[in-house]
C-alpha cells in the first residue's frame, strides 16, 4: 500500500511519562510545633486561637499525580497536582481549624535542563 500513512503504536506517548503515587509526611516534635503550635503569648496576641503544643508523629497523608514530557535529551517539563490530608495533632491545630483546611491542595509546573558531564 503505498502513500499511505500508518503511524507507529506508541509513537503519540513517545517523551511522555505519567506517574501517580501515595504520599506520607512525618514530623517530630519540633516541626509540628514550629508550624502547627500555639505558644500561649501568641494565643494572647493573636485572640482567636487558644495555645496548643502537638507533638510529632504523621502530619498528613495524601497523593500525587504528574506528567511529564521530554523536549529532548536536556530538557522537560513536569505537570503535577498533590492532596494532602492533615491528620493527627496537624489536624487538630487551631491555626488549621481557625484559618485554613484539613485538605491541603498544590499545583505546579516545572522546566528541567540536565546537564551532561563527560569525566
Amino acid at each position: 500500500m503505498r502513500g499511505r500513512f500508518r503511524p507507529r503504536r506508541g509513537a503519540a506517548l513517545r517523551g511522555v511519562t505519567v506517574s501517580i503515587g501515595p504520599r506520607l509526611a512525618l514530623g517530630d516534635s519540633e516541626f509540628t510545633r514550629t508550624y502547627f503550635g500555639v505558644t500561649p503569648v501568641e494565643a494572647a496576641l493573636n485572640g482567636q486561637v487558644t495555645p496548643y503544643r502537638p507533638s510529632g508523629g504523621i502530619t498528613s497523608v495524601g497523593a500525587t499525580g504528574a506528567i511529564s514530557y521530554d523536549w529532548s535529551q536536556q530538557w522537560s517539563t513536569t505537570a503535577f497536582v498533590t492532596y494532602k490530608r492533615l491528620v493527627g495533632d496537624a489536624a487538630d491545630s487551631p491555626i488549621v481549624k481557625s484559618f485554613g483546611s484539613e485538605n491541603q491542595w498544590g499545583f505546579g509546573l516545572t522546566a528541567s535542563y540536565s546537564f551532561s558531564y563527560a569525566p
